[in-house]
C-alpha cells in the first residue's frame, strides 16, 4: 500500500507542478524566438528578468488553486500511515 502512496504522491506532484513547467516553457521558447529573431539583443540580459517574472506570477496564480490537490494528498498519506 506504500508503494500506491508513491505512485499518487509523483502523479500529484507531476500535475501540481504542470502548470508552472508549461509556462517557463512557454516563456523559453518565446525568448528563443527573440534571439532569433533580433539576433543582436542579447538575450541573456533580458532573458533571466523576464523568466524570474514569469515564474513569480506564475507561482501567484496557481498557488491558491493547490489547496485541494494537496489536503487530498496529506489525506492519503494519513490514511496510509495509521491516522485517525
Amino acid at each position: 500500500k506504500l508503494y500506491r502512496l508513491g505512485t499518487e504522491l509523483f502523479a500529484s506532484a507531476l500535475w501540481i507542478a504542470l502548470p508552472m513547467v508549461g509556462m517557463l516553457m512557454f516563456a523559453n521558447l518565446a525568448l528563443g524566438v527573440i534571439s532569433r529573431v533580433a539576433p543582436q539583443m542579447n538575450i541573456f540580459a533580458i532573458g533571466f528578468p523576464i523568466t524570474l517574472v514569469v515564474g513569480l506570477v506564475g507561482i501567484a496564480v496557481t498557488l491558491p488553486m493547490l489547496d485541494q490537490p494537496f489536503m487530498a494528498l496529506m489525506e492519503k498519506a494519513i490514511e496510509v500511515f495509521g491516522g485517525a
